[in-house]
């Protein structure tokens, strides 16, 4: 396990790549979404079924006559039909097959939109977890340069050992956190790798997606999963005006039969009577069908509307967050420099310095929190307005 963590701390060191290349890598070389891409293809042969007419058929006999008294002589006859449909149908059946073949697309769309989102909410809790660990040897910087202004005082006689102590505790305790960050480093690292399916160890650069801004949206949310409910009610209604004929197709057919005594040819149509089967149970199933995938698709548009706008007010209000903890911590390591003149001259206590550093620290945390919570929302933001290709 130590192994391993090192190995994933050493790609935060190494010559890493950035994200916009890893993510680039893994759509070319997902499974998932390759599967995907075959499932929409299989839509358009499904599609092409539903077009393709029926073979024709051929009938062949020969007879045999035998009038009385008379020597017998051979006869024979051949037959071929051919179904047909209707004038019209095969122009329903076209725009249905259209519609088959959108909503495998959209659900393509969708199934790769999610799955990019995905990626970016895993590598953005890689990002918060590699930056944690700069902010942890951030503040054991801190603790070491307070434990040397301690040991200083204590070697002039100005201090005291209990203060020294109290000095190097504060080091030991960041230390000690840094062991557990470097296991979440890890933990996050891998947990990327497997959402992708991607078992190579790449060097990844830990950079936050996007900034900390205001977002500025006037219109609702359209994204692949809507446009695939609206792209299924028109595939039902395509369905529903297919069924809508009681007859779909009819028998032509040609026949020829030569006898001894003459030869017969034959030309006519079959027709299905529709006294019992009218189509009328599939014609209904389609509209309501048609029905729950208008009433689904308001449903969530609706929902997908409000997370929209409560995820811009929060973005907002993670911006005016974000820009305040800025200019506290600007004053807090001003804050920091003087106590520790102050400690020097003993103007100040270490109680005083330590409380400093550990409010900085608890800024820059919190900015950090900030930047993360951004980038999540703005992830969900872009797969709510279909902008996750």
């Amino acid at each position: 396990m130590r192994s391993l963590i090192l190995l994933v701390i050493a790609t935060v060191s190494a010559v890493a790549i950035d994200y916009t290349t890893f993510e680039t890598r893994v759509l070319e070389e997902s499974p998932a979404l390759e599967k995907a891409r075959l499932e929409s293809d299989a839509a358009h042969w499904r599609g092409q079924i539903a077009l393709r007419y029926e073979n024709p058929s051929f009938e062949g006999e020969l007879g045999r006559y035998d009038p009385d008294g008379q020597s017998a002589k051979n006869g024979w006859r051949a037959a071929l039909s051919q179904p047909l449909r209707i004038f019209g149908l095969q122009r329903e059946l076209a725009a249905y097959a259209e519609a088959m073949k959108e909503v495998a697309e959209r659900s393509y769309e969708d199934r790769r939109a999610a799955f990019t989102a995905l990626l970016r909410t895993r590598y953005s809790a890689y990002v918060y977890e590699a930056r944690m660990l700069k902010l942890i040897d951030e503040e054991i910087e801190l603790a070491r340069r307070l434990e040397s202004i301690a040991e200083a005082r204590l070697e002039n006689g100005a201090g005291t050992r209990a203060q020294l102590m109290q000095a190097a505790l504060e080091r030991i305790d960041a230390e000690t956190r840094r062991i557990e960050q470097r296991r979440r480093i890890a933990e996050h690292y891998y947990a990327l790798l497997e959402a992708a399916a991607f078992d190579e160890k790449v060097p990844l650069e830990a950079t936050f997606l996007y900034p900390v801004e205001t977002l500025r949206i006037d219109d609702g949310p359209d994204n692949p999963r809507l446009q695939e409910l609206k792209a299924r009610k028109r595939l039902y209604e395509r369905k529903a005006k297919s069924e809508s004929h009681p007859i779909k197709s009819y028998r032509l057919f040609a026949e020829y039969e030569n006898e001894p005594d003459q030869s017969i040819a034959r030309v006519g149509i079959g027709l299905d009577l529709p006294l019992f089967a009218r189509n009328l149970e599939e014609r209904q199933i389609a509209r309501i069908r048609a029905k729950g995938a208008e009433l689904e698709a308001v449903r969530l548009e609706s929902a997908q509307r409000v997370a929209l706008e409560s995820l811009l007010e929060q973005s907002h209000s993670l911006a005016e967050r974000y820009e305040a903890l800025r200019k506290r911590l600007q004053k807090e390591r001003e804050l920091l420099a003087l106590f520790e003149e102050g400690y020097r001259t003993a103007q100040s206590s270490l109680l005083e310095l330590i409380e400093t550093k550990n409010s900085l620290i608890e800024t820059e945390r919190a900015l950090l929190v900030t930047r993360y919570r951004a980038n999540l929302y703005r992830i969900r933001i872009d797969y709510l307005k279909g902008t996750l290709k």
